[in-house]
């Protein structure tokens, strides 16, 4: 199964089109999106045109950044807020995040880790943390809440792409002055960790504008 998430900026706005080109060429099995408003440009309609026909979206409000998760396959919806939002699909459920910034991430944390306890399944958990640890993924030490990030080993989750590349730098996200941040994520539980095949950033959609975050694929077996 082949899942992506990727932040599409502010509801995708003009950029729908390209957008929905790299969606159509990756052709992943269930997708989350980020920052996604609700019925931007017809984006759920596009999604539903390439066979994305079950979704659930985070939000109910049309200029509010939140989540949006779309597959081929049904799921059932477990719960759906801006910024968390879990399905369940046959033996997995996947928690499509989007969190905000500053000290309002440690709410979202705590509530995400509740939720993931109780999930008592193959956990993933996948979107845009605006997170990550300190000198590890940035270069300095700005990101608030880096310790809830880390303590989320506390709820059996690890970081999939870390733990194939520990001393790896490589960024999702760039600011306007050019310094890189990885902040798109992937948190499995740990038996499903060990059936991840490839997880790897894709820079495409960042490096030709589509939008400012890279895409982020995993692959389970």
């Amino acid at each position: 199964m082949k899942i992506a998430t990727l932040n599409i900026q502010h509801g995708g706005g003009r950029r729908i089109a390209p957008i929905i080109e790299f969606l159509k060429q990756l052709n992943a099995d269930l997708i989350v999106l980020t920052e996604y408003h609700l019925d931007d440009k017809n984006l759920g309609k596009q999604l539903v045109e390439l066979g994305y026909q079950h979704q659930v979206a985070g939000s109910t409000l049309p200029k509010e950044n939140s989540v949006l998760i779309v597959s081929k396959e049904p799921f059932e919806v477990l719960s759906a807020s801006q910024r968390i939002v879990s399905v369940r699909l046959k033996e997995l459920v996947l928690f499509g995040v989007y969190f905000p910034q500053g000290d309002e991430k440690y709410p979202v944390y705590k509530k995400l880790k509740s939720e993931v306890q109780e999930a008592n399944s193959s956990v993933l958990v996948l979107g845009d943390f605006n997170t990550g640890l300190h000198y590890i993924d940035e270069a300095g030490k700005t990101f608030a809440c880096a310790d809830s990030f880390e303590s989320l080993k506390d709820v059996g989750l690890v970081d999939s792409w870390r733990t194939r590349h520990p001393a790896a730098k490589e960024f999702s996200w760039f600011s306007s002055q050019g310094n890189g941040f990885r902040i798109d994520h992937a948190f499995c539980s740990l038996l499903l960790d060990q059936d991840v095949s490839t997880i790897e950033y894709m820079h495409t959609p960042r490096e030709m504008k589509i939008t400012d975050h890279s895409a982020l694929v995993v692959e389970i077996f």
